[in-house]
């Protein structure tokens, strides 16, 4: 099955969400139209990057995305 390509909008907001609101994957994947799998790979690859909200914040999407690409995830 194909990997869901995700916009930095919506990785933005998944972060946001989570980290954020508290809200658990499924709150997160329900309110972006997006599977509990995307939130789980987005949260794995911001651990992974080391990032935190303020870090995420302070991020342009093109740094951000080169701070979230990983290819062992």
């Amino acid at each position: 099955m194909a990997t869901e390509r995700l916009s930095m909008r919506q990785t933005r907001e998944i972060l946001r969400q989570k980290w954020t609101l508290g809200r658990t994957h499924p709150e997160v994947a329900l309110s972006l139209g997006i599977s509990c799998g995307a939130v789980g790979t987005t949260m794995l690859r911001a651990r992974a990057a080391g990032l935190t909200w303020a870090q995420v914040e302070a991020l342009g999407d093109e740094a951000l995305e080169a701070r979230m690409r990983t290819d062992h995830v």
